[in-house]
């Protein structure tokens, strides 16, 4: 008959009781690493909604982009916009016509240029008919060292990848117009959100071919706040502390 001393029973139960934590931290750090897959299909940007075609007109659809610039005109309990690929400024991107009729009044943020989610479906008619709106004020906009009116996109080759708190850096080789080889370093957000977003340990490295789309700091000293990044496998995914992708992550419901 097999027996236990009070010192291995003593153990085991030490292993039991830190093993049980340590199991459910490390079931939550492995569905932290599983669900950026899971977000990454579950909001479409302009582009992606013009390139599904009809299949659109069939789906409810979350769209995310940004409030053009002059294009909010209110038509009794209806609000209307355009949600545009970019911030604004000369390269807007592609637009999606969106009428907002809900019953919930439209949020605070919700203004020019602000980044704005739109949930609901697309008609026949290619306007996009939104049930809810969320917005959130485009930060990097409200930082006067960086100028959102007018968006610059960076293609070049990865020279540094330094990730780390509170703001990861990503420096690249563009050449200008010239041909003359410039270097740019642009700001994008910590490594936690990073992750959250979508971004893998493997995505970039040093001599990976990339592109960014950014604000430009307004002292022409080549440093851009980053706000997507299309990654050498041809992958794009937002490079900003706080997006959509991060407050889904945060604060679903």
């Amino acid at each position: 008959m097999l027996r236990f001393s009070t010192e291995s029973s003593g153990e085991v139960n030490r292993n039991l009781k830190f093993g049980i934590p340590t199991a459910a931290i490390l079931g939550t750090l492995l569905w932290l690493g599983l669900r950026p897959n899971e977000t990454r299909g579950y909001f479409k940007t302009v582009p992606e909604v013009k390139q599904m075609g009809d299949e659109a007109q069939v789906k409810h659809l979350r769209v995310i982009g940004y409030v053009n610039e002059g294009s909010i005109a209110h038509e009794g309990r209806a609000t209307t916009f355009l949600l545009v690929e970019n911030p604004g400024g000369y390269n807007a991107g592609d637009n999606l016509k969106v009428v907002y009729s809900g019953g919930d009044p439209l949020p605070g943020s919700f203004r020019d240029r602000a980044e704005a989610l739109a949930d609901g479906k697309l008609g026949s008619d290619r306007v996009f008919q939104a049930t809810q709106i969320q917005a959130k004020p485009d930060y990097k906009c409200e930082d006067a060292k960086f100028d959102c009116a007018n968006p610059v996109m960076l293609q070049g080759t990865v020279t540094k990848v330094d990730l780390r708190d509170p703001y990861s850096w990503v420096v690249l080789d563009v050449k200008d117009e010239a041909g003359k080889i410039v270097h740019w370093a642009c700001k994008a957000g910590p490594p936690n959100m990073l992750l959250r977003n979508g971004w893998t340990p493997n995505d970039l490295k040093p001599a990976d071919q990339i592109s960014i789309e950014g604000a430009p700091a307004r002292d022409s000293s080549k440093t851009c706040y980053a706000n997507t990044v299309k990654f050498a496998n041809g992958r794009t995914v937002y490079a900003e502390a706080t997006n959509f992708y991060t407050l889904n992550f945060l604060y679903a419901r």
